[in-house]
């Protein structure tokens, strides 16, 4: 018997996400350590703080769907990041990028850094000139 969830909300733990790999199969992870998710084609990288990446060959718009709104941040068509790792998001003339605290820098769209302003209260905004 499997059972379907359809959002966060309907999940027993919100901080778990049921995941697909050829090594495990099907299995539950906590989303704590996830920094964050890259597409790329149909498939989504889960990069992790403490281990290896995981390749899952779902779309992020999936992902999107299953993990809490409240910890997730869709930064760029491509990249859903874990607000605690979010260490700055800096804006130049060539555009925006979001600084992770593990020392990585993502790429901001321009259409994402409106909205993304909103929702990142208490991150620093630095305008680079």
């Amino acid at each position: 018997m499997s059972v379907a969830f359809k959002s966060s909300d309907d999940l027993p733990n919100p901080s778990l996400l049921r995941i697909y790999t050829k090594a495990k199969g099907s299995h539950w992870v906590t989303t704590d350590n996830l920094v964050y998710l890259e597409a790329i084609a149909n498939y989504t990288w889960l990069r992790w703080a403490d281990s290896a990446p995981t390749l899952s060959p779902h779309t992020l718009k999936v992902f999107v769907n299953q993990l809490p709104l409240a910890d997730f941040v869709r930064i760029h068509r491509r990249y859903l990041v874990n607000r605690q790792f979010i260490l700055q998001i800096e804006v130049g003339l060539d555009g925006a990028v979001a600084h992770l605290k593990s020392g990585l820098s993502l790429p901001v769209s321009r259409r994402k850094l409106v909205s993304l302003r909103r929702q990142l209260i208490g991150i620093p905004l630095i305008k680079k000139e």
